[in-house]
């Protein structure tokens, strides 16, 4: 029997204000305000630099089944 989460898989996207883009991450919450709460509260390296970095969640239209992102 297959069991389908009620959460979605969130992509951080890093960017430099000149362009530039550092490795991504995944966060995985229900609704976007939790998911920026979690990038937050991890405490980044990058928001230390607020005037050079920002980030941005994009939503991915991935269902976890049993365990998996498909």
């Amino acid at each position: 029997m297959s069991t389908i989460a009620q959460q979605s898989l969130w992509r951080v996207i890093w960017t430099h204000r000149n362009g530039y883009l550092a490795p991504q991450q995944y966060v995985v919450a229900k609704k976007y305000k939790d998911a920026h709460k979690m990038i937050s509260d991890s405490k980044p390296r990058l928001l230390d630099f607020p005037e050079s970095w920002s980030f941005k969640l994009e939503e991915l239209d991935l269902v976890q089944v049993n365990g998996k992102w498909v």
